[in-house]
């Protein structure tokens, strides 16, 4: 017992404050860029949302009911949310080193 208290306190126990000191920088650096990425996306969609609104307001009031039963609201928002989504899995696959490799299929002879 007497060695296992030996190496825990020469091997293990000045290990820890290196190890705890890279996980809080990670998680850190992690934290910050995360916000970062966050607050851009978020005033981009938010500055497009505006400029739409704003080009809106403009309209008649026939093509505004025109536009709503088109249903161009819900347009709008699936395109942003797709761009946001292709956004997103881009950074994932980035961050990840992902590469697809999709392959032309064989011709049946």
């Amino acid at each position: 017992m007497s060695y296992f208290i030996t190496f825990l306190s020469t091997v293990v126990l000045p290990l820890i404050p290196s190890i705890v000191r890279g996980i809080v920088t990670y998680a850190a650096v992690s934290l910050g860029f995360s916000l970062v990425v966050y607050k851009g996306a978020e005033s981009a969609i938010e500055t497009l949302v505006d400029y739409i609104q704003a080009n809106m307001d403009g309209v008649g009031a026939d093509i505004a009911m025109l536009l709503s039963l088109a249903g161009a609201d819900k347009f709008i928002n699936i395109v942003l949310t797709c761009g946001v989504f292709a956004l997103t899995l881009r950074g994932l696959m980035v961050a990840t080193g992902y590469r697809p490799s999709w392959r032309k299929p064989q011709a049946i002879s």
